[in-house]
């Protein structure tokens, strides 16, 4: 039996490589952090950015790098980066506060990695995720079954 099926036409979007690129990371303090537990775990975010940056450098880019901090507008709009790549989890130590990246992003009409700032929100709200989880087939505990203990 022959095959019948026609390939479709190939149709390519043409998209413009970025120059100019930033990349934010976590601004990382001990003292913003509660615990010695939580440092741990973003203590080297300015390592994974310079490390990112490098490979970045190597296509031929210009990458800035940001610490996720009350300066980050500024420097934005003096280097106008073409894209961002977001790797902030928090901002000083609170994680609730990392969707004011994106935020910032949005008022400065920067493209960036990661989720828009709503989802990014909604996302760190445990209770509603939940209640959103709940209402379709995947169903989530009410408690935790596990419980927890600070690394020391």
């Amino acid at each position: 039996m022959q095959n019948t099926r026609t390939k479709p036409e190939k149709t390519e979007a043409v998209y413009e490589m970025p120059q100019k690129v930033g990349v934010i990371y976590s601004d990382v303090r001990r003292d913003y952090f509660l615990t010695e537990a939580q440092y741990i775990t973003e203590k080297d975010a300015d390592k994974d950015a310079r490390l990112i940056s490098d490979y970045l450098e190597q296509l031929g880019l210009t990458v800035y790098l940001y610490s996720g901090n009350a300066r980050l507008p500024e420097r934005l709009r003096r280097d106008k980066p073409e894209l961002v790549i977001n790797l902030v989890d928090s901002v000083k130590g609170d994680e609730s506060l990392s969707s004011a990246i994106p935020g910032v992003l949005e008022l400065l009409n920067i493209p960036y990695t990661g989720p828009i700032y709503w989802a990014y929100r909604w996302t760190r709200i445990n209770s509603w995720s939940k209640n959103c989880c709940n209402k379709t087939a995947f169903q989530c505990p009410t408690t935790s079954s596990s419980t927890r203990r600070e690394i020391t």
